[in-house]
């Protein structure tokens, strides 16, 4: 590599004016579009990330209080629009962008739920006939006000009272159609950036981009390699699978295939996985003796080509439906200290592996179950 070259790819890397001059030129080339979403892509995503209560988790909670507060006429546009944003998050490509508008979308749907108030009744001793006297004192007691924001926070802690919604506040017409007018926002949001997020398909998808880099605007390799990695643009590939039961009997582990994802044969030969991401959506049986004794109902990920690896457990004693996204990156930026056993895991995929999600079980009476199971693999090419 000459020191011509050298000056070039440093000046690249590290002078974010140069990067613009290179979008304003793209924006103007016959194919613009396709260069546009490979600059356009975000920088390298930071560690693995788990987050128990995403905007999916804030969304539920929300439609379910929205049920007992809300007429069917009224609740049905507000419960649509919810499912919509929860349907716009799961089907967002991971990337720090996206990861960005999740963050600053939750963070208004949580403010949402804060004026969503319901009073519910913690006394389930069905004691209702007895000391009619007192009620007005036992109402006072008895009583707690919670927003959802309060909710998500301590979901695990109402999984033991699900059904102890007593007194309800209900919301009005004009309350409804305020929440509705805030939802909206969120769903434009999650849209554009479904919109503005592209990963490229197959190979040719990215060679025809370096291509472009290369000769349509002059640029001398390795540079459109760079750009290629600093953008992400790598090859995604999906499996999913929806609903399924695993159930334990006995200390003898019990355990389903959920889905699988293979890496593509046209990828670079040597440590090709740059990214997984998991979605999984699963409780387990919502009780137990004691969550001292851990969590027995859990995820793994498999392959010919390395060893098995966890990816999540479930809360103990946790009978509500959890959003479980879990990143796994083998490129990370220098400030991130490294999972040297997670980034020798990945680095042992090659072209056309598979890699398998199992939802596991095990000792009596332990259930995993899940409503659906996604896995996104990223492929560099270059």
């Amino acid at each position: 590599m000459s020191a011509a070259t050298d000056s070039l790819c440093v000046l690249l890397l590290g002078v974010s004016a140069w990067l613009n001059l290179i979008q304003s030129i793209a924006l103007i080339c016959s194919d613009a579009v396709v260069l546009w979403s490979a600059l356009a892509l975000p920088r390298p995503a930071g560690k693995m990330h788990s987050a128990t209560h995403t905007i999916e988790d804030i969304a539920a909670a929300i439609a379910d209080r929205l049920n007992h507060t809300l007429s069917s006429v009224d609740r049905e546009p507000l419960i649509e629009q919810l499912e919509t944003i929860r349907r716009l998050a799961r089907e967002l490509p991971v990337s720090s962008s996206t990861r960005e508008t999740l963050a600053t979308e939750a963070q208004k749907l949580s403010d949402i739920a804060r004026d969503v108030v319901v009073v519910y009744d913690n006394d389930n001793d069905n004691d209702d006939d007895e000391d009619d006297d007192n009620d007005d004192d036992d109402d006072a007691d008895d009583e707690d006000v919670a927003t959802i924001d309060e909710e998500v926070a301590s979901i695990d802690e109402e999984d033991s009272q699900p059904e102890a919604w007593a007194i309800q506040a209900p919301v009005s017409r004009v309350q409804a159609q305020n929440i509705a007018d805030q939802l909206q926002p969120i769903i434009t949001s999650l849209e554009a950036a479904c919109a503005c997020c592209y990963a490229p398909k197959d190979t040719d998808d990215v060679i025809q981009t370096v291509r472009i880099l290369q000769e349509g605007m002059g640029l001398p390799l390795p540079i459109p390699w760079h750009i290629i990695e600093l953008a992400e643009y790598w090859v995604r590939s999906v499996g999913s699978c929806g609903t399924l039961t695993v159930g334990a009997f006995d200390s003898t582990i019990q355990e389903e295939l959920c889905c699988s994802v293979r890496i593509p044969l046209h990828v670079k030969s040597y440590k090709p996985l740059r990214r997984v991401v998991f979605t999984i959506e699963a409780h387990d049986q919502g009780w137990c003796n004691s969550i001292d004794d851990g969590s027995w109902t859990w995820f793994e990920a498999d392959s010919q080509a390395a060893w098995r690896r966890v990816i999540v457990r479930n809360p103990p004693a946790s009978g509500r439906f959890h959003t479980y996204r879990i990143q796994w990156d083998l490129s990370l930026p220098s400030d991130i200290e490294v999972d040297t056993q997670l980034h020798e895991w990945l680095g042992r995929f090659p072209a056309g592996e598979e890699l398998s999600v199992f939802a596991r079980a095990q000792f009596g009476a332990w259930q995993n179950f899940v409503r659906k199971v996604v896995v996104e693999s990223y492929s560099a090419c270059v």
